[in-house]
């Protein structure tokens, strides 16, 4: 089972794990392979949600910052249990209230 962390409070994205596989919303919206994204070095991914409601890998035009998961650098064989999910509350805009990780722009 991954890492999960719940960074504010509030209702947070459904999520679940199916072997290498992350899916997130009540809907299956968004499923990663998460093997396929470890490297050498730790790797991060952005999940935020559009005024729309849609699931986006990566900040550009969004509202809603929902998750990050980071992948650590490779050692060995795949294992999604090294790997962490960041979970933020999905009611609450960036710019409001809910603080953005270090590395995003609000």
């Amino acid at each position: 089972m991954m890492i999960v962390n719940e960074k504010n409070t509030g209702t947070k994205i459904d999520y679940a794990t199916n072997g290498n596989y992350l899916v997130l919303g009540a809907d299956d919206d968004l499923m990663l392979n998460l093997s396929k994204y470890e490297r050498e070095t730790e790797k991060q991914i952005d999940i935020t949600r559009d005024m729309d409601g849609m699931l986006l890998i990566g900040t550009g035009q969004t509202s809603y910052f929902v998750a990050q998961v980071t992948i650590p650098a490779k050692d060995g064989t795949f294992n999604i249990d090294r790997c962490t999910l960041d979970l933020w509350s999905i009611e609450v805009p960036i710019n409001e209230e809910q603080a953005a990780p270090e590395n995003e722009v609000a």
